[in-house]
């Protein structure tokens, strides 16, 4: 039997807390702040049904009594006031704070989702915070213990419908209770509660019965343009028939790292299938559910052209997506033209957000949470660092909260997770004011400069710097490096058990085909002129063929279309020619889970393989997990730099 301990988990951002005002922070991990009649920090991405413990030092000072309105005469009171009281709930448990600082330990076991709620205060100050679950002390941890996998199911029977429902079989429809309710003569004043109703639609952990899980996310890559793909969530479970849980199609999912709260995976509930047991040939009975994600939806929704020429590509998005997600799009000046065109071409909402993005040269992939990402020059090779600390946003940093995304303590266990330049900088509670220096992690400098011993230590005062100003350690500047060989720590090496190195000439492009969908207007009738533009390279074509690729594109005037496929034909790559192109690796993630989390697609990495180092960038992840093995392979593209 493995033995247990409290693990820690990463709380919840500042910038979340909702309710504060004026913060304030403290070189020893201490942040003051006047604060709303009620505070509120949400924890979201907590295993339901799972005991976490909550410690939490601090003081508060309660609200002041109401004052009459002026010119009003005060009453005498005929008795003393009641005292005014800070009440902190967790969940279900609830504490009042006493005068001076207190520690406290709140617990939860709610399916409910939980939240930090702290009312009555005028001002508080937080000394430190922590959130723990159960984790495995000394044998290395296995998927369950690891990852969260629920699905929002119904919380009560759907209502019964004459004509469709069997009166033997199916139940009436009726809302479930949390608790079991307060009996007259039964329950205990002080210690029973009252019943508390459920939602329709609650969180239900399905990790446990699950067999096997299959996860796969991102893009296609077709020696052009990464062209979005539908990422898709795939889980056998053991011993559960779908129809006793009312699932349906549409049902949320999502699959998330316990002690990050890391999303891995958000989509929808596309199938259900249901294998009975078959007596000694199976002796269990098998459920497979699978999910989309928000790219599948798009790819399902018809869109029948866009009627305006002339729009540039925030203004395309803006109409084609509107409502139906939400997106970003990188800051970066795309590498073309920035004019589409009108289109009446009749194809699925992906479709034409792939030839919107294409029309610039750029690519587009959606986030873990379900945000859909786009930039516009797919030539950049933004290494994503780990955000550290970041003043007004990232909790405290008193040894116990771990900066947002990966930490080097109590996180990560293992040294080899520990990223590179993650030995120096200013650590609040640790360093002196006089002696260790404020680590930015960039060679560019604030403005206004921060200098220890002289600026005050307030987020206000700093204001929004050009870039993210790091408290404890400064951001890594090099980017993982996937290797099978021996590797100073330093370097952070990432070891894979396989490698897909190849070579294939059909991958050397000598002509690049834009397929220009346009349309014009007579009259208010619409008419296609879709034309086809080609970009040739001779020496290519001599070489390797005629290997020709063609995307789809909407770009307003034959001369930008034309530059277009001459820029795709023309982008280089960071590689030597003796450099075979490294289509995937495979690692353990169970080795490093919390690298495995936060390596997201499109991140620039490097790979070792025969004595050669190549850069790429990932542009689709995989995970494959059973109940005592976790395997992530990581899809690639050869890296390309803007000339």
């Amino acid at each position: 039997m493995r033995r247990y301990h409290p693990a820690p988990i990463l709380p919840t951002d500042l910038d979340q807390w909702h309710g504060l005002q004026d913060t304030r922070f403290f070189p020893s991990g201490v942040f003051t702040a006047t604060t709303e009649p009620t505070v509120t920090v949400p924890f979201d991405l907590l295993r339901p049904g799972t005991l976490h413990t909550l410690k939490l030092t601090m003081s508060a000072e309660p609200v002041d009594l109401p004052k009459p309105p002026e010119g009003e005469p005060q009453p005498e009171p005929a008795e003393p006031p009641a005292p005014r009281v800070v009440q902190v709930s967790f969940g279900e448990d609830l504490a009042i704070l006493e005068p001076g600082r207190n520690q406290l330990i709140l617990k939860t076991l709610a399916i409910l989702p939980v939240a930090l709620t702290i009312s009555g205060a005028k001002t508080i100050q937080v000394t430190s915070l922590e959130l723990l679950c159960d984790q495995p002390s000394k044998s290395q941890p296995l998927p369950y213990d690891l990852i969260g996998l629920e699905i929002e199911a119904p919380t009560h029977a759907p209502a019964f419908r004459i004509g469709k429902s069997k009166i033997g079989q199916d139940p009436l429809g009726g809302g479930a209770v949390y608790s079991q309710g307060f009996r007259i003569g039964q329950s205990r004043l002080d210690e029973d509660r009252l019943p508390q109703g459920l939602p329709e639609l609650a969180w239900r952990d399905i990790c446990g019965p699950a067999m096997s899980l299959e996860i796969r996310r991102g893009a296609a890559s077709q020696g052009v343009l990464p062209v979005a793909q539908a990422g898709t969530l795939t889980v056998t479970l053991k011993n559960i028939d779908p129809r006793a849980l009312w699932l349906r199609h549409g049902l949320h999912i999502r699959c998330y790292h316990r002690l990050t709260r890391a999303l891995i995976f958000t989509g929808y509930l596309r199938k259900m299938k249901y294998e009975p047991r078959k007596g000694h040939i199976r002796k269990y009975s098998t459920c497979t559910l699978e999910a989309v994600d928000i790219v599948g939806i798009l790819a399902n929704t018809t869109r029948y052209g866009v009627r305006k020429s002339g729009e540039t590509l925030q203004e395309r998005l803006d109409r084609l997506i509107g409502e139906a997600a939400s997106y970003e799009v990188i800051d970066t000046p795309p590498a073309v033209n920035n004019l589409l065109s009108a289109t009446v071409m009749e194809a699925s909402l992906a479709a034409h957000l792939d030839a919107a993005i294409a029309s610039v040269g750029g690519a587009w992939w959606t986030q873990p949470d379900g945000k859909l990402i786009f930039t516009p020059d797919s030539d950049v090779m933004p290494h994503n660092p780990i955000p550290w600390f970041v003043i007004g946003k990232s909790p405290l940093d008193a040894h116990r909260i771990a900066p947002q995304g990966a930490s080097i303590a109590p996180i990560l266990t293992d040294p080899a997770d520990t990223p590179p330049g993650a030995t120096a900088g200013f650590t609040i509670g640790k360093s002196h004011l006089d002696q260790d220096y404020l680590a930015v992690g960039d060679p560019r400098p604030l403005q206004p400069l921060f200098t220890i011993g002289e600026s005050p230590l307030d987020g206000a005062i700093l204001g929004e710097p050009p870039i993210k100003t790091a408290w404890a350690i400064p951001a890594p500047k090099q980017p993982p490096l996937f290797t099978d060989r021996y590797r100073d720590k330093k370097e952070a090496p990432w070891y894979y058990l396989d490698v897909t190195p190849t070579f294939d000439s059909a991958e050397e492009l000598s002509q690049v085909k834009v397929e220009n969908h346009t349309a014009s207007s007579d009259g208010g009738n619409w008419s296609d002129s879709t034309t086809t533009y080609t970009a040739t390279s001779l020496a290519a074509l001599e070489t390797y063929g005629a290997q020709a690729k063609k995307f789809t594109a909407t770009v307003a005037t034959p001369e930008g279309a034309q530059a277009l496929a001459n820029y795709v034909l023309a982008r280089p790559v960071i590689a030597e020619p003796s450099t075979l192109n490294v289509n995937s690796v495979q690692v353990n993630a169970l080795k490093a889970p919390l690298r495995s989390v936060i390596t997201q697609l499109f991140d620039h990495v490097k790979v070792e393989f025969d004595h050669h180092v190549s850069e790429h960038r990932i542009y689709a992840i995989e995970n494959r997990l059973t109940p005592y093995t976790w395997l992530a392979r990581y899809y690639m593209i050869q890296a390309r730099r803007k000339q």
